[in-house]
């Protein structure tokens, strides 16, 4: 596997800071760029280093792939603070997407109007939620930090708080990116 940290010249750790990380990756890729004579690196690899180091929940899932073999396969199940969200989600998922299937048939402008207002309801409802899941993730973020502070003096407790970190960073990630794509498709009809 190859060590996404080192090839960027961090140090593996839960926390970077993203402009310093983004500082670091464009003066890389315009050292290392291929019609640069004698680059030596792989483009390509200086890209998907980046990219997973950039992303909180790639980085932590890197972290875990180079510092505990195995530590993913012995996750727990989701935990409380995550699985509260799993009904909301849902719901305002299948809210917009319902709305949205009522919108598109509308045969009418009349009828588009008369949609209006639950249409209104679905897409709050939507940023209501988003909104929840950005507040969850900053306070994620937090504890990432936290992990980050104890990496060199209790390495061993702060790499087992990172899976859980891991697995409640993605799955807010992939909540917000799906949730965020309802709402630009609302805005888009």
């Amino acid at each position: 596997m190859r060590d996404f940290f080192a090839l960027l010249g961090e140090s593996p750790r839960p926390w970077l800071d993203p402009e310093a990380l983004k500082a670091k990756y464009h003066q890389l890729t315009a050292e290392r760029h291929p019609d640069v004579a004698g680059a030596s690196v792989d483009f390509a690899d200086i890209n998907r280093a980046y990219q997973t180091l950039a992303d909180p929940a790639a980085r932590l899932r890197h972290l875990l792939d180079l510092e505990s073999a195995g530590a993913i396969s012995r996750l727990q199940p989701v935990p409380e603070e995550i699985a509260v969200f799993f009904g909301p989600v849902a719901q305002a998922s299948q809210a917009v997407e319902t709305i949205m299937k009522r919108y598109a048939g509308a045969a009418s402008p009349l009828a588009k109007a008369l949609l209006s207002t639950e249409r209104y309801r679905a897409q709050e409802r939507l940023e209501q939620v988003i909104a929840e899941l950005q507040e969850k993730q900053t306070a994620l973020l937090s504890r990432v930090r936290e992990v980050d502070e104890l990496w060199d003096t209790d390495r061993a407790s702060a790499l087992r708080r990172v899976p859980e970190l891991w697995q409640a960073l993605g799955y807010t990630a992939k909540w917000l990116g799906t949730l965020r794509e309802s709402l630009f498709q609302m805005a888009s009809q």
